[in-house]
């Protein structure tokens, strides 16, 4: 049996493949006005990549399990990331990194449970809007070190949106999870 990886799955790992560097040049960043801008590029072209690799699974009838699976973590370890640098430069709260790590490992935990009873949770309409919503506070805040702009406010309502959708979306796979804890 001849196991291949798609065009899309290789997207997919190219964003995983980012981190190291992205993580790198953020904290780089701080004080260093090219590595900031170089950091928010590759935020940019990782984001890019998360549209990208669905766009090219579907339009080109190659939507597999491991693509599924490996974006979805994908864009959790490429926001997280970005958001723990962010963290530790004391560019984002912690409060909103602790509430995205606890959404994301609890809807990873039921569509567990959903898995080993031969169910599969797919995403959903909010939890790509919490992706999406992610990755333009993340790209907000990249922005606002070598620029200035967005200032602290508006960045404080971002993170109060951000915070809403991450909450609202992992709602929507609490509801009707209880099927899979018996």
């Amino acid at each position: 049996m001849k196991f291949e990886i798609n065009t899309p799955t290789k997207i997919t790992f190219i964003r995983v493949l980012a981190i190291p560097f992205l993580m790198w040049l953020i904290a780089l960043g701080v004080n260093n006005t090219f590595y900031a801008i170089i950091a928010l590029i590759i935020f940019l072209g990782g984001s890019f990549t998360d549209w990208l690799d669905g766009h090219l699974a579907r339009k080109n009838h190659q939507i597999t399990t491991l693509g599924k699976f490996a974006d979805q973590l994908a864009d959790k370890a490429f926001i997280s990331s970005a958001l723990c640098v962010l963290v530790y430069t004391q560019q984002v709260s912690f409060w909103l990194l602790a509430l995205i790590l606890f959404r994301d490992t609890a809807v990873s935990g039921i569509r567990m449970l959903a898995s080993s009873k031969g169910d599969v949770i797919p995403a959903n309409f909010w939890g790509k809007s919490k992706t999406v919503v992610q990755m333009v506070y993340v790209t907000a805040v990249l922005i606002a070190n070598p620029f200035g702009w967005p200032n602290p406010l508006v960045l404080t309502v971002f993170a109060w949106i951000t915070a809403f959708m991450t909450v609202m979306s992992g709602l929507t796979y609490f509801k009707g999870a209880e099927k899979y804890l018996s």
